[in-house]
């Protein structure tokens, strides 16, 4: 990609309307969009935890029962490689099945757009994926049904490690976008603490990130997902945090997150996701965690550089007066951040980078933001918020 070619292509890219079921029992209501779509064979998708709850063999008794073959594939691996795609793809064959339906979280939503992509585009490489729209056909009929709080169910993007070339790859393309999406608390309930809360803290800062994006100013409609998002996570994660059974707040952040990946899909990737990826590709998965960190840092560091976006946002979530002076709008919007930010602090991997380790990255991610329309922060500010990010967890 060159500067400003994701932007182009968001701008340009058609989006089929998803069909978004959100209520505690919905994932059982999906015979007459499935068969619109005209499934008549399912893979579901599953991994090693959610294959085990009640409800997955439930709901696969129940769409055999209303006349759909059915079959299943568990992902193996604890972060999404090419092995699962490919696992995932032959089953997918083997059985000539029409329709994928994931349940779990961002890998499973993500191996799913993977394996539905590959259905109908083959390739000998995941790889060839990798990149800005490279996939020439529509992805097979995909349904998630959301066992965290990602925004991986609305964006355009999947992200997988490719064990032959060890790298993090990014695949971009409309075509990734599921088509029907399942918020149902009777399986997102059952979803380990750490998982819950970890899926929201990068919905929110994708969802900051896209806010603060210079080119949200104009598209105010993605703008508005973003505060969207960001409203439900703030309002909702205290609440998750203290009360792992509450079921309206589980639902209300799965929603925050799914107005974030609609965010997203405009904007694209801000500075510290893609530093995220740069961290993940190099030292392991585990660092998928630093996305909010570097991000509060960052605001922390360079409030001045965007305090007219984030004063605007901390009033759109209420978090100040609207008499308040843009200084202490921003700040107000920065302390709350980090109130949630020190929610993640506590459990992190530490980090062990030599300066030109850190520099190294800085230059590879200023390069690549350019790509998203992004130009405010030198090489030099980037090495300051991933310094300061560091110190501060170690």
């Amino acid at each position: 990609m060159v500067a400003g070619d994701y932007l182009k292509y968001a701008k340009e890219a058609e989006y089929e309307p998803q069909a978004l079921f959100l209520d505690s029992g919905d994932a059982f209501e999906l015979e007459d969009e499935l068969r619109r779509l005209g499934t008549r064979r399912i893979l579901f998708l599953c991994n090693t935890v959610t294959v085990k709850f009640k409800g997955t063999s439930d709901l696969i008794g129940h769409y055999t029962d209303k006349g759909f073959r059915c079959f299943k594939y568990v992902r193996k691996e604890p972060f999404l490689n090419e092995v699962d795609v490919f696992g995932g793809l032959g089953v997918y064959k083997e059985f000539n099945c029409d329709t994928i339906i994931t349940i779990g979280g961002t890998a499973d939503i993500d191996c799913g757009k993977l394996v539905a992509a590959a259905a109908v585009n083959p390739v000998k490489e995941l790889s060839e994926f990798a990149g800005l729209n490279k996939l020439k056909k529509d992805i097979s009929v995909l349904c998630c049904i959301v066992t965290d709080n990602s925004a991986s169910p609305t964006t355009l993007y999947a992200e997988y490690y490719d064990t032959k070339y060890e790298k993090w790859n990014l695949c971009m393309s409309s075509y990734l976008i599921p088509q029907i999406v399942v918020v149902d608390t009777d399986f997102s309930v059952r979803t380990e603490m750490a998982w819950a809360l970890g899926s929201s803290f990068s919905a929110l800062a994708c969802a900051v990130e896209a806010y603060i994006s210079p080119a949200s100013k104009f598209n105010s409609p993605y703008r508005a997902n973003a505060v969207n998002a960001c409203y439900s996570i703030f309002t909702n994660i205290k609440k998750l945090k203290d009360d792992p059974d509450d079921s309206y707040a589980r639902r209300l952040l799965s929603v925050g997150g799914l107005y974030s990946g609609i965010a997203s899909r405009m904007f694209g990737l801000g500075y510290a996701h893609i530093i995220t990826n740069y961290m993940i590709s190099r030292y392991g998965v585990a660092f998928a965690a630093y996305h909010l960190p570097l991000l509060t840092k960052a605001m922390e560091l360079y409030t001045e550089k965007c305090k007219e976006d984030l004063s605007d946002l901390a009033r759109e979530l209420h978090l100040c007066t609207m008499s308040s002076s843009v200084e202490s709008a921003a700040s107000t919007f920065v302390a709350g951040l980090r109130r949630i930010c020190d929610m993640t602090e506590y459990n992190m991997p530490k980090v062990d980078l030599s300066d030109s380790e850190i520099t190294r990255i800085a230059d590879d991610t200023r390069r690549d933001a350019a790509n998203y329309g992004l130009y405010f922060f030198e090489t030099k500010d980037l090495v300051q918020i991933m310094t300061g990010t560091f110190e501060r967890i170690s």
